[in-house]
């Protein structure tokens, strides 16, 4: 999958959120770490992109719905103990710093988890000329800031219409090839995908006007 202007800042800002996370590697081993890291993390996407809360909510509810119960109430009576409040203030300071309430990076991030926690099944986008793989990775990337926008749970549907390419392009310019159209709850909201040199992603500006910059 191609990615547009902000595509490429986002990778940096994604390698840096992961360099300081350094709970990260102990959260694979420690179910109880696992469950503050996962709980430090909603919090931080709700913080940094209120309008993902709903979202987050539900897929870390989905996510935790499918861990056997007796180990979901071991993690959450650890969270209420002493050492597990310390846990959590350590965790949350580190997701915090790494992330220092960027909104780029949050809508990356945070847009990952909701699909990895609530394992939601997007729509194929209709009348779309970019692959099938290629389309599906991007839908995934840019569904939940558009439910978001739609104030919606579901996506009901992606609708694709092809923009027309100007006759010269500088080479290593992104720019404007389809236009998708997200509707769910009877509400639709319109983005461009930019092709940078045979890859696409969503335009710079459609992701900084869906994160709230």
């Amino acid at each position: 999958m191609g990615m547009g202007n902000s595509g490429w800042l986002a990778v940096c800002a994604a390698l840096t959120l992961a360099a300081f996370w350094p709970q990260g590697a102990r959260a694979a081993d420690d179910p109880n770490m696992g469950y503050l890291v996962q709980q430090a993390f909603a919090d931080n996407c709700k913080q940094t992109l209120p309008a993902l809360s709903k979202l987050i909510d539900s897929s870390l509810a989905a996510s935790q719905s499918r861990l056997p119960q007796e180990r979901l109430a071991a993690a959450r009576e650890y969270a209420r103990s002493a050492a597990g409040k310390r846990a959590a203030q350590a965790v949350g300071i580190a997701i915090t710093a790494a992330s220092n309430d960027n909104k780029l990076i949050a809508s990356y991030e945070c847009s990952k988890k909701i699909n990895e926690w609530g394992q939601p099944a997007y729509p194929q986008v209709s009348g779309s000329q970019i692959g099938p793989d290629a389309s599906r990775s991007l839908v995934s990337s840019i569904a939940p800031l558009a439910l978001a926008r739609l104030d919606c749970q579901v996506l009901d549907s992606v609708a694709a219409k092809e923009i027309a390419m100007p006759m010269a392009v500088d080479a290593g310019k992104s720019v404007p090839a389809e236009q998708w159209t997200f509707s769910g709850c009877g509400r639709t909201h319109s983005v461009s995908i930019d092709r940078r040199e045979g890859r696409y992603g969503l335009a710079a500006q459609d992701r900084f006007d869906l994160a709230g910059m």
